[in-house]
């Protein structure tokens, strides 16, 4: 081994250009800046993009996965004419539990919960 080798730690080993993503129509130049743009971490762009729960969401590079069962990942329902993108959602910003948002849904007393 030649001791006089200097290695450059600061180097990249390559260098990539910027993933373009398009997320609702909108195009983004790189995950950062749609990152940036939605207020989130890049992973969560990255596992948008792979999801199939997300069909608004893709990349140029990363291909999106199909459900192992088969089904949607993700069952969208309308309570009160706001659409939410999951029971959780609706869940979390309503603060009502997700079993009584499951018991309205399919109660025929509550016409204002709907799935889609």
């Amino acid at each position: 081994m030649n001791i006089n080798h200097k290695v450059n730690l600061f180097t990249p080993k390559f260098s990539s250009k910027p993933i373009k993503v398009t997320i609702d129509g909108i195009l983004y130049s790189s995950y950062s800046e749609a990152a940036k743009d939605k207020s989130v971490d890049i992973n969560t762009i990255k596992h948008w993009c792979k999801s199939a729960s997300f069909p608004n969401c893709f990349s140029d590079k990363i291909k999106k996965e199909q459900p192992k069962d088969g089904k949607p990942g993700l069952i969208k329902i309308v309570i009160d004419g706001v659409l939410y993108r999951s029971i959780s959602e609706a869940s979390r910003k309503l603060e009502i539990p997700r079993a009584e948002i499951k018991r309205k849904l399919k109660s025929e007393e509550f016409p204002n919960y709907k799935q889609i």
